[in-house]
């Protein structure tokens, strides 16, 4: 008897194809992604001790060929890629403009010890956790680029670098809230789990399926559109409730700053929830068992929030991971509130890209949601 028992729940838990996948697959789904993301940071960077991830660094130089060409393998040689600039303007432009983490301009008669200092750009909300660490090394290039192997003989005079570069803050950006653990775990939590309104939807559209009610529901003089939309609403108020709700927690009991204004949280706060809903239509519209949805739905909630930056945030990731993470609407959101939140003056307008962009995700999901619903009748 005892042995039929298992058997019989073997056979059962072998034809579930669902539960075997979140078994066996999911785990190496999650197993690859972690790896690819960990084997990016500071990749070909050994003499860093593969501490910080590498980074662009606009560089612009007019001194001597010679010296102009140690400077740059000192930093390539650290966590930095070099992207030739063609004035001083256009380093602090690609540092403003997010193309480079750092900028660096040595003057034409940079002579550290007669006062004549480069100038080092740099955003320190962009890489918080390193920004102190990539001006080191900067710094420590400049050492290397300039003494070489005559540093040790040098003494003192080799060893306050820090004194060859003044730091600025690129013209043109905003300036930044003060950063705290709260203000990187409240929008990833936030935007990590109002996707998982993508579960409840397709889970209660599958349940409505089984039981028949939807098809009583089709029976109503209500055309396709109003009914659906009658089914998406409440999952959308839910959302923006959840989403509020964390945010308002966050400000009032755990200090969370807003640089921006309220009316930019909000609109990209709905359109985050948008996306969601059409991301949960999408995954509902697929169809399968109410054990089916909920594997292959946890993945794509869980695997979109690992490589957008919900699980391990973005200011951290190398720069090939934040590019796929662009793929997910979790991306944009993250980068949408990193500018409401961290930077001080945020208007709606700056963060018109990053709304446009859910919108779109938003209108996609859910057409292709409404003709694979159609499809299945």
């Amino acid at each position: 008897m005892i042995r039929a028992m298992i058997e019989k729940d073997l056979r059962l838990l072998l034809a579930d194809r669902g539960a075997l996948f979140a078994t066996f697959l999911l785990p190496l789904v999650f197993l690859g992604t972690f790896g690819w993301i960990y084997s990016r940071f500071d990749q070909g960077s050994e003499e860093q001790g593969e501490t910080m991830p590498r980074q662009k660094l606009a560089f612009h130089a007019p001194i001597d060929a010679e010296m102009r060409a140690r400077v740059q393998a000192a930093l390539e040689s650290g966590p930095f890629r070099v992207i030739a600039a063609g004035s001083p303007e256009d380093v602090e432009r690609l540092v403003a403009d997010d193309q480079a983490a750092l900028g660096l301009y040595l003057p034409a008669d940079f002579e550290p010890f007669a006062g004549a200092r480069g100038v080092l750009y740099q955003d320190p909300a962009r890489e918080p956790r390193f920004a102190g660490a990539f001006a080191g090394a900067v710094q420590g290039a400049l050492a290397k680029a300039i003494f070489g192997p005559q540093m040790a003989l040098l003494g003192p005079r080799a060893g306050a670098p820090e004194q060859w570069i003044e730091q600025r803050r690129p013209r043109g950006l905003r300036a930044s809230v003060d950063l705290d653990g709260f203000q990187i775990s409240a929008p990833t939590n936030a935007v990590l789990f109002v996707f998982f309104l993508v579960l409840g939807m397709a889970l209660s559209f599958a349940e409505e399926r089984r039981t028949g009610t939807f098809a009583r529901l089709r029976s109503l003089p209500i055309r396709r559109g109003p009914l659906l939309a009658a089914k998406l609403v409440p999952f959308a108020l839910i959302g923006c409730l959840q989403m509020l709700f964390l945010f308002g927690i966050a400000v009032l009991v755990f200090g969370l700053q807003v640089g921006g204004d309220v009316s930019a949280l909000l609109a990209l706060t709905v359109a985050t929830v948008l996306a969601a809903v059409g991301l949960g239509f999408l995954v509902a519209s697929i169809g399968g068992s109410e054990k089916q949805i909920q594997s292959y739905g946890t993945l794509v909630v869980l695997v979109m929030g690992l490589v957008s930056g919900c699980m391990v945030p973005r200011f951290v990731l190398p720069d090939s991971a934040k590019q796929v993470g662009l793929l997910t609407p979790h991306a944009w959101a993250l980068d949408g509130y990193a500018e409401v939140l961290g930077r001080r003056g945020t208007t709606v307008m700056d963060v018109l890209p990053e709304i446009g962009a859910l919108l779109a995700f938003a209108a996609v999901f859910t057409a292709v949601g409404a003709a694979l619903f159609a499809r299945r009748g």
